[in-house]
């Protein structure tokens, strides 16, 4: 039912120019009736149905004639169209890319210093017509895992970059 209401209170363009304008400041009727070009009457009646869905809310002060409209979180959040999920789940996501690239590469370099070699080709050697062969795929798998990781922690991290300047810029409401 809630929903419904923001869908109907969202169809009128009047409607939507009262909350971009009210994603700046609170304002006045009055204000708001200079900056739409419409009769202060029509726009109480537009503040009403945005109350009503939740979008913005009255600010009475006692003793004070003035009334204030200001948006709500949710009116914001219909404003910025920022997608809060997308932005958290990449979050994450790049986070965990980078320690596991972190841990990957911290062992390759751990299995490419002397150390580690001794130990690898202790463990991966095969002796072939009098040859030793050595395998060394651990050390493979390591840097090319955490060449993978650490490209999808640049790709997470441009998507967060893109998805937070595209909010700044474009909304739901533009």
């Amino acid at each position: 039912m809630a929903e419904e209401k923001v869908l109907k209170a969202l169809t009128s363009d009047t409607r939507r120019k009262i909350i971009k304008i009210l994603s700046n400041s609170y304002r006045t009727p009055s204000d708001l009736s200079r900056i739409v070009n419409k009769n202060k009457s029509t726009v109480v009646e537009h503040l009403d149905k945005l109350v009503d869905a939740g979008l913005v809310y009255k600010i009475e002060r006692p003793g004070k004639k003035w009334v204030f409209y200001k948006l709500t979180n949710k009116g914001r959040r219909m404003v910025s169209g920022q997608p809060q999920r997308i932005v958290i789940i990449l979050s994450a996501i790049t986070i965990f890319a980078l320690i596991c690239g972190s841990f990957s590469f911290y062992k390759y370099s751990y299995f490419s210093s002397t150390i580690g070699m001794e130990e690898t080709l202790a463990k991966s050697t095969e002796q072939v017509g009098g040859a030793r062969i050595y395998y060394n795929s651990q050390n493979q798998f390591l840097l090319y895992s955490s060449i993978v990781f650490f490209a999808a922690f640049i790709l997470g991290f441009s998507g967060i970059v893109y998805n937070i300047k595209k909010s700044k810029f474009k909304g739901v409401l533009t």
